[in-house]
């Protein structure tokens, strides 16, 4: 009688792991001006008759995210242009084209300077500053402040 060889029957066991990863949220924010660390409007020779306007200076505002959500940069002058003596600016002279123009409104008056897409990815726009000297207005060097924040919605 012949006996049939044995054949070796493979036996397994199979476990599931689970995987896990954290993906921090990232909203920063980075503004440099054309001129340095701070928006220099230059000098301006005032007139007592007419009004006169700064050269624009650009500024670059970019905004890392990872937050798969529509964010928006605003601003909002937390200080008024104000000279050695005291003497402010009306905020409404300072102005910002949100485009990079030279199509600027009072900054008092444009909050949002950028928004972003649908999906909140990343990107740079470039804005532009510029002041326009009522006639008259008293000599002095002005300084003032502006405040962005980027928040995701």
């Amino acid at each position: 009688m012949l006996l049939a060889p044995r054949v070796a029957i493979a036996e397994s066991k199979s476990q599931t792991v689970d995987v896990v990863a954290v993906i921090e949220p990232e909203l920063s924010m980075t503004v440099e001006p054309e001129t340095g660390k701070r928006i220099d409007l230059g000098t301006i020779h005032s007139s007592s008759t007419e009004s006169r306007r700064s050269r624009p200076v650009g500024v670059s505002i970019h905004v890392d995210s990872n937050m798969g959500r529509p964010y928006q940069v605003t601003q909002e002058l937390v200080q008024p242009m104000t000279n050695e003596s005291g003497l402010s600016l009306p905020p409404r002279q300072l102005l910002v084209d949100p485009s990079g123009g030279t199509n600027g409104q009072p900054v008092d008056q444009a909050a949002v300077v950028m928004s972003s897409d649908a999906i909140g990815q990343s990107a740079t726009r470039s804005v532009a500053y510029q002041l326009d000297v009522p006639p008259g207005q008293a000599a002095g060097t002005y300084r003032g402040s502006i405040l962005m924040t980027v928040t995701a919605q």
